[in-house]
């Protein structure tokens, strides 16, 4: 790491360890006072190539964060390797991200632990015209989800026909697919 300072002199905030044990009405009598202490919490760590998130002292800030910061999302980054990756054509990425042993950019490792730490997901509407992401939050039943298109959707929901991502990029068109699932309002 090019840093000196040891992670014995980090300044930590104030640990979120006293949260734990309270029951879920007292959090929730805390949320309108927006307390940071009660806020999630990333640390994203910007290493040097050399280390690529296997040193020692890299172990050693993400057990740091584990011990204090319980709840947390961390991930390690080395900026000047994203940089190059964006560098690239397309069809160079895949394979330079697969030289370097890594399944995937950081960019889209920051964006997932985002989503983790928020308790969010993605859903996507396939029209003839255009496909669109919507966000919601994890675990969100069908007729939620519908009100992030509409309002009215949400309150007029009968069903919708639902597949996984990863079974329609398997399959790779919704007409090919062997029955998308129906989800019902009281699903």
């Amino acid at each position: 790491m090019t840093s000196s300072r040891s992670t014995r002199n980090w300044r930590w905030p104030i640990s979120r360890s006293w949260i734990a044990p309270w029951t879920a009405d007292e959090r929730a009598t805390l949320r309108p006072l927006n307390l940071l202490t009660l806020k999630p919490t990333m640390y994203v760590f910007n290493v040097g190539e050399e280390h690529g998130g296997d040193s020692e002292t890299v172990e050693r800030l993400c057990g740091a964060v584990a011990e204090r910061d319980p709840g947390a999302e961390y991930l390690t980054i080395c900026a000047e390797l994203e940089a190059e990756i964006h560098e690239l054509a397309d069809e160079e990425r895949g394979e330079f991200l697969e030289a370097l042993g890594l399944e995937e950019e950081g960019l889209d490792r920051l964006i997932r632990a985002g989503y983790r730490l928020l308790g969010l997901q993605t859903f996507f509407t396939i029209g003839d015209a255009e496909v669109r992401g919507w966000t919601v939050r994890t675990g969100a039943h069908a007729p939620e989800a519908a009100g992030k298109v509409h309002t009215d959707f949400e309150r007029g929901f009968i069903r919708a026909e639902t597949i996984h991502f990863y079974d329609f990029e398997r399959i790779g068109s919704l007409k090919d697919a062997s029955g998308p699932h129906p989800e019902r309002k009281d699903a």
